[in-house]
């Protein structure tokens, strides 16, 4: 009776193998790997996201000269403060979206100049790709 059970145990990790309780515990291990993937990639709902007051902030886009091509970015700086440290917010390919712009505020109420770049905009629109 154990010899049965051991080798039912060792089946049922096998794929295309079922127990007499139905599924295998191969099938049940990738359903909850992919359940757990997709929740933890789902998009954040906008309830959930953070937002950063600029009040006392400097605060909005700005063009920045690089030899004759004007790149656009975002900047963020206590107001009324000058010779700031700065710190460079750097986003991902689809560029200076809200979060990155947050990020660059809360950097600038920490008492930083944050400057967040949209460094791809030479390259066009990410999202017209694929």
């Amino acid at each position: 009776m154990v010899k049965r059970d051991q080798e039912a145990e060792v089946n049922a990790l096998l794929p295309g193998q079922s127990t007499e309780a139905g599924g295998t515990r191969r099938t049940a291990l990738k359903v909850a790997v992919g359940v757990g993937y997709a929740a933890s990639v789902m998009p954040i709902m906008a309830q959930t996201a953070i937002k950063t007051s600029t009040d006392g902030l400097v605060a909005g886009e700005v063009t920045i000269d690089v030899n004759g091509f004007k790149m656009p970015a975002y900047r963020a700086a206590p107001a009324g403060k000058t010779n700031l440290p700065v710190v460079l917010v750097l986003s991902e390919i689809f560029g200076v979206h809200e979060h990155i712009a947050d990020v660059a505020n809360r950097f600038a109420r920490a008492g930083y100049l944050a400057i967040a770049p949209e460094l791809f905009v030479r390259q066009g629109d990410a999202q017209s790709y694929g």
